[in-house]
């Protein structure tokens, strides 16, 4: 789970990241880069903040101190790198 916040000048496609939808965008962490997906949580518009559940095909591990990264959409047939926005994981005390 992460606090996602989406960069004003992203236009997704309908004005906004649906989560479960399947759209696909990859995760940088530091110096590794994982392809991930929003599962669920809220409706991600530009400009705003939202709180969603991410799903990495990788595994990226961290200190303890959670997952913080940028957000970019990899298009490799249209030859596209734009940075969507940024993410910081939540750490639930248990």
């Amino acid at each position: 789970k992460a606090n996602v916040y989406i960069n004003p000048f992203y236009k997704p496609l309908n004005g906004k990241i649906k989560p479960g939808n399947g759209s696909q965008f990859h995760g940088i962490v530091e110096i590794k880069s994982s392809p991930f997906k929003f599962i669920e949580g809220n409706d991600l518009l530009p400009g705003e903040n939202g709180i969603v559940l991410m799903r990495f095909e990788k595994k990226i591990v961290h200190d303890g101190t959670g997952l913080k990264g940028i957000i970019c959409e990899m298009n490799r047939f249209q030859n596209k790198l734009r940075i969507v926005g940024k993410f910081e994981q939540l750490i639930e005390n248990k």
